[in-house]
């Protein structure tokens, strides 16, 4: 994968406050390893300089290399190169899910004792059977086979939600968000989830976003006033 630097952002523009986070995550994920994020007056100008020293780089360049599925070479000349490196797909997802979290600062392990990891590794078996089949009946898939795949999409599927939740639980309790506080903007976006699938998130997105902002300032408005601000 191709590595890119963005040489012009507005990262400290108010539609990203929600999700700054995972926008930077996905933009390490897409080879944008460096972003210039742009002030336009004295206050989004300071704010720049605060992401700066929020966000520094989270990779040393071994772990940037692997990202890139690269190793590096030495020639005869003395010269170094880089060359292609393959990587097993189960060792790139455990890394990969690693990596998203650090990004962010947060810390998450792929678990990987479970059984559906196995069942996720089995995919993979049952993925390269039927695409290079070397007999007619190996592309026949068999009901067990079929719930063997289903339990390791639902293993990608959980443990997604649990790294991005590791991912916000670092973001807002590092800005000061009290844990219980936390444990219902996750069940908030939840519900929003849920919204969505319904067909009717904007609405309900709108009421979600209106519980937390009153939620918020009644509690350090409450802090404020015991002192403790």
């Amino acid at each position: 994968m191709p590595l890119f630097y963005d040489t012009h952002a507005h990262l400290t523009r108010p539609e990203f406050e929600v999700d700054l986070p995972e926008v930077i995550a996905r933009a390490a994920s897409a080879g944008i390893t460096r972003i210039i994020t742009v002030g336009t007056d004295l206050t989004s100008s300071v704010r720049a300089i605060k992401l700066a020293e929020e966000y520094p780089r989270a990779f040393p360049p071994e772990e940037v290399l692997l990202l890139r599925e690269q190793e590096p070479r030495l020639k005869e000349n003395g010269e170094v190169s880089v060359r292609q490196r393959f990587v097993p797909i189960q060792t790139r997802i455990r890394f990969a899910f690693t990596a998203y979290a650090k990004a962010m600062r947060a810390a998450f392990t792929l678990g990987c004792s479970r059984t559906d990891w196995q069942d996720f590794k089995k995919l993979f078996t049952i993925r390269d059977r039927i695409t290079h089949p070397r007999k007619q009946e190996e592309l026949s898939i068999l009901d067990e086979e079929l719930d063997s795949i289903k339990r390791a999409l639902d293993f990608v599927s959980e443990n997604y939600s649990a790294v991005h939740e590791a991912i916000q639980r670092e973001m807002w309790l590092r800005k000061g968000m009290p844990e219980p506080l936390f444990k219902e903007w996750m069940s908030w976006q939840t519900e929003a989830c849920k919204a969505a699938h319904a067909g009717h998130l904007e609405i309900e997105w709108a009421a979600l976003c209106e519980r937390l902002h009153t939620e918020v300032d009644d509690y350090f408005g409450q802090a404020k006033s015991n002192g403790k601000g």
